[in-house]
């Protein structure tokens, strides 16, 4: 039996059609997947430093685009990372942070400790990288 006016079988039409179809969803998801996984490795460059907090003070770690708020410091934590990922841009007193570096942010110190990239799919609310932060007391 024949589709009426196409001389073509229903049944291998329909056959052909749910193949295409299938073949399309099926190369979407592949070049969806791989997109996501090359996007989560290569966007944000991977410090190799860390440092070791300072006796006193207080830890704190945000991510991309948050504020880090510790007594009376308050940095917007920036989008821009240096070439090899151990110097974060901050909005505030500092235009800069570098992973091991001692800064003075308004009378208090304040050091870079590390910063890590996110995995990609992270359920965590923020950007593509965490920044962890020590700051002492005001002196």
């Amino acid at each position: 039996m024949s589709a009426p006016g196409t001389g073509v079988p229903r049944r291998r039409r329909s056959r052909a059609g749910l193949a295409v179809g299938l073949a399309v969803v099926v190369a979407l998801v592949v070049a969806g997947v791989f997109g996501l996984t090359r996007f989560g490795r290569s966007s944000v460059a991977t410090c190799g430093r860390t440092a070791a907090a300072p006796v006193g003070g207080v830890v704190r770690t945000v991510a991309q685009g948050a504020q880090l708020v510790a007594g009376d410091v308050t940095l917007g934590v920036g989008s821009d990372l240096s070439e090899d990922g151990c110097a974060v841009s901050v909005f505030g007193a500092v235009e800069q942070l570098e992973v091991g570096a001692l800064t003075d942010v308004g009378g208090t110190p304040v050091m870079l400790l590390s910063v890590e990239p996110r995995r990609a799919g992270s359920e965590a609310v923020g950007g593509a990288f965490e920044a962890t932060f020590w700051v002492g007391t005001q002196g």
